[in-house]
């Protein structure tokens, strides 16, 4: 299954490299924005599994990114931060502000970014396949009672 991965990124170039890098690992789908306004935008109309987020956009700079970006679609998405930022402080922040995981575009490494990607895809749809196991799992159960009292 493709994963539709949105990418908010005001760095042409860095956003074509995320595309090529993460492409190499293959199952994944893409688009892209220029501005935090843009990608909102796109975040609340379409379907996207994980957002990528540079913190440092036209409209937009450090953590307050994050925090307008979660303010707007709340954690129906969950958020990587792909930045440019190196500050321990401004990293430990975002990751108390909500990111799933933080990377610096100085120290990107494909594999751990596509691994990261992957993780936390997995463990945001847990809830939802627990929920519709256990809805399939009850209707089951529903059957197999009106069987027993009709049988």
């Amino acid at each position: 299954m493709k994963m539709n991965v949105l990418i908010i990124e005001d760095n042409a170039v860095m956003s074509e490299l995320i595309r090529e890098g993460l492409t190499i690992a293959n199952g994944f789908s893409f688009d892209s924005s220029e501005t935090l306004s843009s990608g909102l935008f796109k975040a609340t109309r379409h379907e996207y599994d994980i957002v990528l987020l540079d913190l440092n956009l036209p409209d937009s700079k450090g953590v307050d990114t994050l925090v307008r970006f979660r303010k707007a679609t709340g954690n129906s998405i969950p958020v990587i931060v792909v930045t440019g930022e190196e500050d321990l402080k401004t990293l430990i922040s975002v990751q108390r502000k909500g990111a799933s995981d933080v990377f610096t575009k100085t120290k990107l490494r494909w594999d751990e970014l596509s691994k990261s990607l992957h993780d936390v895809v997995r463990i945001h749809r847990s809830p939802k396949i627990f929920r519709e196991a256990k809805t399939q799992l009850n209707e089951a159960f529903t059957t197999l009672r009106m069987g027993v009292v009709h049988g």
